[in-house]
């Protein structure tokens, strides 16, 4: 993270911190929110870990692209998986096709 790499990954940790608490606890006229993103995020507080963005919230939940509950919205279609494959000309294959 350029934050951590330049010195104000706390800073910007707890402005994040602070955005998601305003946006998501305090608010009246919310009930359910999603966030998404690509990168695996701690939601626990750990010596190891320290401080997590989400601490102050509650009711959380990850979901992966390995959670079985979510496979009809996470990667690619077998049409959308050959389309790819022929733009590069290679071919589908058995083995892709188990992968």
């Amino acid at each position: 993270m350029e934050a951590h790499t330049q010195g104000f990954y706390d800073e910007l940790r707890n402005s994040l911190a602070s955005m998601l608490h305003t946006s998501l606890k305090t608010s009246n006229d919310l009930q359910y929110a999603m966030l998404t993103g690509i990168q695996r995020v701690a939601k626990e507080n750990t010596p190891q870990a320290g401080f997590s963005l989400f601490s102050d919230l509650n009711n959380l939940s990850v979901c992966t692209v390995n959670d079985s509950r979510y496979t009809q919205y996470f990667g690619f279609t077998e049409d959308e998986v050959k389309a790819a494959l022929q733009t590069y000309d290679i071919p589908f294959t058995q083995e892709l096709k188990q992968m």
